[in-house]
């Protein structure tokens, strides 16, 4: 999850809000590609992709849902979650 909370505590406010600005953009771009290469500059992987407001956001779900790794757990009229393959063990 990319947010701040907790963040103050633990120092890692200025890492939050850079990541949350890049996220924002790759959002409007609506690219799949930009979320991954954002993760992966941090050596993060991901077990779970959300998109929290899927109608505002059509190409980016039709781009997770073309790469082969993930699946769909998870979907109403706002809300899609995608879960990783690797982490098919997880809840």
């Amino acid at each position: 999850m990319i947010g701040h909370w907790g963040a103050e505590r633990t120092g890692g406010y200025g890492l939050q809000s850079d990541m949350i600005s890049r996220e924002v953009r790759c959002s409007q771009l609506q690219s799949f590609a930009c979320v991954r290469v954002l993760l992966g500059g941090k050596h993060l992987i991901p077990g779970y992709v959300i998109l929290a407001d899927r109608g505002r956001l059509p190409l980016l779900e039709r781009r997770i849902q073309a790469q082969s790794g993930w699946e769909r757990t998870y979907a109403n009229s706002n809300t899609v979650i995608w879960r990783t393959l690797a982490h098919r063990s997880l809840p």
